[in-house]
C-alpha cells in the first residue's frame, strides 16, 4: 500500500471478491480516511465490474473518490486493465 494505491501480486487462496475486500480495507486503514470520524468500521457496500476474471496475478486498487469521509470509491485494475469500482461506507458504532 502506497499513498492512495494498493497492489496485490501472486496467487490468492481466495475468490476474486474475497481478495478485493480485505485489500481495500487495508488501503483505507493506510490512508486513515476515517481517522477523526466517530467510532465505527468500514463496510463493503458495492462492487461494479464489467467482468470478473477467472484468474489473476496482479490486482491494483486506486482511491478515486471520497465523499464526506463516509463513502469511498476505488478503481479496480487487473493485469493493467480497469474492470470497475469497489465501494465502502463508514458505519458508525451504535
Amino acid at each position: 500500500v502506497e499513498r492512495d494505491f494498493a497492489t496485490y501480486e501472486g496467487d490468492s487462496p481466495f475468490s476474486f471478491a474475497a481478495t478485493l475486500i480485505p485489500m481495500h480495507k487495508a488501503l483505507l486503514a493506510h490512508c486513515r480516511i476515517a481517522a477523526d470520524a466517530p467510532p465505527g468500521q468500514w463496510v463493503f457496500t458495492r462492487l461494479d465490474l464489467c467482468n470478473r476474471p477467472a484468474s489473476f496475478q496482479r490486482i491494483e486498487m486506486k482511491l478515486s473518490r471520497i465523499l464526506d469521509r463516509q463513502l469511498v470509491r476505488s478503481e479496480v485494475i487487473v493485469e493493467g486493465i480497469s474492470l470497475g469500482e469497489i465501494y465502502f461506507s463508514w458505519l458508525r458504532k451504535p
